[in-house]
C-alpha cells in the first residue's frame, strides 16, 4: 500500500505542476486559487482499508488436488513408503540442496518463497538487470592424481598383461621391457584347452631394423616379417620358410627408397621373378631360370659356386618416344641354345605385334672364315615390313647391341641372387642383435646421450680450468725478482706498475709488427705469383690456369683476414692498456702505494 501511497502524491505533484505552467501560459493574476488535492488522506486510508477486505481466491496446489482425488489405500505398498535406497537418494539431494543453495538461490525457492511473491516484488524489480546466475563448482575434495613417466610407461601391473579369449590369447608388454622390442603378442589356437597352436602375431617397437610384425603360421611353416620405412635395404615384407638361401620366399621393397625401382621379387630353387616400376629403361619384369650345377662343392652360393642361368626373360613398359614396331615388349635370352627372341609391342591399330628371333652360331665356311652373320641367323615377322630392317647389317647391329643386353641382364641377375644373400645375413644378424632404438629425449635410456653430455661436462670443466689458469697473477714475473717476504715500498711499487705496463705495451707492439709482417709478406707472394701469371699467360694450360685463380682465391682471403685481425688490433691495444693500468692501480699489493699518483 505504501507504493499506491507514493503513486497517488506523484499523480498530485504533477497535476499541481501543469496548473502552474497554465497558469503562466493564460496570464492569470497572481491570486491564482490554490487547488486542494485529489485525494484526502482520510479517503486513501478508507481505500485501503477496504481493499485488504476483499478476499482472493487462490488456485489449489497441485499436492492438494493429487490427495483429494487419487486413494493411497488402494494403491501397491511401494507407492506408500520409500525404499532405503529411495531414502538414501533423498538425503543425498537435500545434502545438496544445503551445501549450494546459497550459490544459486533462484533454483533452490521453497514453498514458502514461493507463496511470498507477490506483485510488490515485481513492481521493485522492474528497473532491474538480471544478475549472473552462473556459479562455478567447487573444488574437488579428491588430491590430484600423480603418475610419474615411468609408472605411466609400463601401462599395467610388471608392465606386463595377459587376456585369454576363447581359443585365442593376447599378451601385451611395456615398451622396453623386453630387450627384443615385443610389445604384444596374438596367439589362435585349434582347441578350447589352448594347447595346439595354429598362429601367431607378434607386434614390435622402437626396433632398429623396423621390424613391425612377424606372423608366424605354425601349420604351413610360413614366416611373414613386415617392415616399415626405414630398412638398410628398403625392406617392406619378407615371407620365408626358412632363411636358408634359394629357398621358397618372397621380398616386397619400397620402390621409392630403391634406385633400381625393385617392387617384388620372388625365389625358388630353381626361379627367380622380380618386378620393377619407374624406371628409365622401362623394365618392368624379369624371370630367370637355373639348371642344375656342374660343380658340386660342400656349400653352395651365388657367390662360390652361382647357378647357371638356362633362360631369362624381360618385359619392358611401352615406350610412347619409340615406335610400337620398335619398341621391344618381351625380351628372352635362350643362353644354352644361344638364342634371343623379341616381342615389339602392338599398335593401337592392330591385333598382332611384331616378332623377331636371333641366332648366334658359331660356324665356320668352306674357307675356314667364322660365319659372322647369314640371313637365316635372323627370323623376323613383320606386321608393316620395312626395308632398313631386312639388311643384314641392321641385323648384325641389333644382334650385337643384344648379345652386350645378354651380359648385362646375366650380371644383374647375378647380383640379385648375391643381394638376397646380403639380405638374408643381415636378417640373421638383427634377429641376433635385436637392437632397440632409443629417442634423444629419454636421457635414462640413451646412454649415448648420457655419454656425450658427460663428454660436455668435462669440456666445460677443462675450460674453465683453462680459464683460471690464465688468470695467474701478471705480477707474479716481477715479484720474483724481489727478495722473499720483503715488504713493498712505494718506489718498488711504482717501479712494479711500470715494467709491467712497458712489458704488456711491448708484446701489444711485437703483435703488431708480427701480423703486419705476415701481412706484407702474403702481398709480396701474391704480387710475384700475379708477375709469374702476366709472363707464362700464353702457354699456362687450363688446369694452371685454374690453378693460380685457386692462389690468388686463397691468398685474397688470407690478406683479408691479416687486414681486419690488424685493424681490430689497433682499436683494441689501447683500451687492453688502459684496462691493465686500472688493474694494477685496485691491485691490493699496489693500491696503498699509488693512492697518491692514482
Amino acid at each position: 500500500m505504501e507504493v499506491l501511497k507514493e503513486k497517488v502524491e506523484e499523480e498530485e505533484a504533477a497535476e499541481r505542476e501543469e496548473a502552474a505552467e497554465r497558469g503562466e501560459k493564460t496570464m492569470r493574476p497572481p491570486e491564482v486559487r490554490k487547488e486542494e488535492p485529489f485525494m484526502t488522506q482520510e479517503t486513501l486510508r478508507d481505500l485501503e482499508k477496504k481493499v485488504s477486505e476483499i478476499e482472493v481466491a487462490a488456485p489449489r496446489r497441485p499436492s492438494d488436488i493429487a490427495e483429494d482425488a487419487i486413494d493411497i489405500s488402494k494403491l501397491p505398498l511401494s507407492y506408500q513408503s520409500n525404499t532405503l535406497k529411495e531414502e538414501q537418494l533423498l538425503q543425498v539431494a537435500d545434502n545438496f540442496s544445503r551445501q549450494y543453495s546459497h550459490l544459486c538461490p533462484h533454483l533452490a525457492l521453497t514453498e514458502e518463497d514461493d507463496d511470498g511473491l507477490n506483485d510488490d516484488d515485481d513492481i521493485e524489480n522492474l528497473g532491474k538487470e538480471e544478475e549472473d546466475k552462473s556459479f562455478d563448482m567447487p573444488h574437488s575434495w579428491v588430491e590430484q592424481i600423480e603418475i610419474s613417466p615411468e609408472a605411466f610407461e609400463t601401462r599395467c601391473p610388471n608392465g606386463k598383461k595377459v587376456i585369454q579369449y576363447k581359443k585365442a590369447k593376447v599378451e601385451k608388454w611395456s615398451p622396453y621391457l623386453n630387450s627384443n622390442g615385443l610389445v604384444c603378442r596374438l596367439s589362435t589356437y585349434e582347441d578350447l584347452e589352448c594347447t595346439k597352436i595354429l598362429e601367431v602375431k607378434e607386434w614390435y617397437q622402437n626396433r632398429e631394423d623396423m621390424l613391425e610384425l612377424k606372423h608366424i603360421n605354425k601349420v604351413t611353416g610360413l614366416n611373414i616379417d613386415y617392415f616399415k620405412p626405414g630398412h638398410p635395404q628398403a625392406l617392406r615384407v619378407h615371407s620365408y620358410i626358412s632363411m636358408q638361401p634359394e629357398m621358397d620366399r618372397t621380398m616386397e621393397f619400397y620402390e621409392r627408397a630403391r634406385v633400381d625401382g625393385l617392387i617384388k621379387r620372388e625365389e625358388t630353387p630353381k626361379t627367380m621373378t622380380e618386378h620393377y616400376e619407374g624406371r628409365t629403361d622401362f623394365l618392368s619384369y624379369r624371370h630367370v631360370n637355373f639348371g642344375p650345377r656342374v660343380k658340386k662343392l660342400a656349400q653352395n652360393s651365388a657367390e662360390s659356386n652361382p647357378r647357371p642361368m638356362v633362360k631369362i626373360t624381360e618385359r619392358f613398359f611401352r615406350n610412347p618416344e619409340k615406335p610400337a614396331d620398335e619398341d621391344v615388349a618381351e625380351r628372352v635370352f635362350l643362353i644354352p641354345e644361344e638364342r634371343i627372341q623379341l616381342r615389339y609391342h602392338c599398335r593401337d591399330d592392330h591385333i598382332t605385334a611384331s616378332k623377331r628371333e636371333f641366332l648366334r652360331r658359331t660356324e665356320v665356311d668352306n674357307k675356314g672364315n667364322k660365319i659372322i652373320m647369314t640371313p637365316d641367323m635372323c627370323i623376323s615377322f613383320e606386321v608393316e615390313p620395312m626395308e632398313h630392317t631386312k639388311k643384314l647389317l641392321y641385323q648384325y647391329e641389333a644382334m650385337m647391341q643384344l648379345k652386350n643386353e645378354e651380359k648385362l641382364s646375366k650380371h644383374q641377375a647375378w647380383e640379385s641372387e648375391l643381394e638376397v644373400l646380403e639380405i638374408l645375413k643381415l636378417r640373421e644378424e638383427e634377429e641376433e642383435a635385436h637392437t632397440l632404438t632409443i629417442s634423444i629425449y629419454d636421457t635414462k635410456r640413451n646412454e649415448k646421450s648420457k655419454e656425450y653430455r658427460e663428454a660436455m661436462e668435462r669440456v666445460m670443466h677443462e675450460e674453465h680450468l683453462r680459464q683460471v689458469e690464465a688468470q695467474l697473477d701478471y705480477l707474479a714475473p716481477f715479484l720474483a725478482q724481489l727478495p722473499p717476504g720483503e715488504k713493498l715500498t712505494r718506489w718498488q711499487a711504482v717501479r712494479l706498475k711500470d715494467e709491467c705496463l712497458n712489458d704488456f705495451k711491448q708484446r701489444l707492439i711485437d703483435k703488431a709488427n708480427l701480423i703486419q709482417a705476415r701481412f706484407e709478406k702474403e702481398t709480396q707472394e701474391l704480387q710475384k705469383k700475379q708477375q709469374w701469371y702476366q709472363e707464362n699467360q700464353v702457354t699456362l694450360t687450363t688446369e694452371d690456369e685454374d690453378l693460380y685463380l685457386s692462389y690468388c682465391s686463397q691468398a685474397m682471403f688470407r690478406i683479408r683476414i691479416l687486414e681486419q685481425r690488424l685493424n681490430r688490433h689497433k682499436e683494441l691495444a689501447p683500451l687492453k692498456y688502459l684496462a691493465l693500468e686500472e688493474k694494477l692501480y685496485k691491485d691490493p699489493r699496489l693500491v696503498e702505494h699509488l693512492k697518491v699518483f692514482g
